[in-house]
């Protein structure tokens, strides 16, 4: 399934607010990093955060499996690893930041998840980072389940940080952020997030999809429902030897 699984289309403003988080998340995640820092993504997507790590003049290498996915790599100038995960093809303790955007939601269940971040752990040297990002299941609903057909991992804030620990890592960071609009929340960003989930209750609600869907706009409300979804940021870190 991997090698098909293809990005959907998206629009010139979402590619600008996706470059804009990427700059905003690696800006963010060099403070715990050296100046040029070996970086490792899995699931480097369009591609916006490898750009920014290979701009900012980090070793950047991808894991991508989707042929599709690693057409847009190639063109991009961006390295790539061909590989199905877990496991990584990678060497112990060869990475300073362990990166994977939307990637946990894809796994089938928590046997994958927990092979994932061990070997996420592996990878990245003692005093390492690992950045996992994904969409908080319980404030966005059923529409966490559309969002992707590939979805199966029910990801929360809890669950995650709840196994990263158990794994003996140090959660440092736990931000909630509405979509790809900010990385660090403060007071009004929390204001803001909860005024959004209110909002997704209503444009998530079953008649009002039916009722758009009817009346054709049913693609515009999708795109709604798509850009006011909670997201969750996790940064831990792998203590010193």
């Amino acid at each position: 399934m991997a090698k098909q699984y293809q990005l959907e289309v998206t629009t010139v403003v979402h590619n600008k607010v996706k470059e804009k988080f990427s700059r905003d998340i690696l800006k963010y995640l060099q403070q715990y990093l050296p100046q040029k820092a070996t970086v490792v993504e899995v699931g480097p997507g369009a591609g916006h955060f490898a750009n920014e790590c290979i701009k900012q003049g980090h070793e950047f290498t991808a894991i991508e499996a989707s042929i599709a996915i690693q057409g847009q790599l190639t063109k991009l100038g961006v390295k790539y690893i061909d590989a199905t995960i877990p496991p990584i093809p990678l060497d112990d303790e060869c990475a300073d930041l362990f990166y994977a955007s939307m990637v946990l939601e894809h796994m089938p269940t928590y046997t994958e998840v927990i092979e994932f971040v061990e070997e996420a752990k592996r990878v990245i040297r003692p005093n390492g980072l690992i950045c996992l990002i994904f969409p908080n299941a319980y404030a966005c609903g059923k529409t966490f389940w559309e969002m992707d057909y590939t979805h199966s991992y029910f990801t929360t804030p809890r669950r995650v940080t709840q196994l990263c620990s158990h794994l003996g890592l140090e959660v440092v960071e736990v931000q909630r952020v509405i979509g790809w609009f900010w990385v660090h929340s403060s007071f009004w960003h929390h204001i803001l997030r909860h005024l959004s989930n209110i909002f997704a209750i209503v444009i998530n609600a079953s008649f009002v999809v039916w009722l758009a869907e009817n009346m054709g706009f049913g693609e515009s409300l999708w795109k709604l429902r798509k850009t006011f979804f909670e997201a969750t940021i996790v940064i831990a870190h792998r203590m010193g030897a």
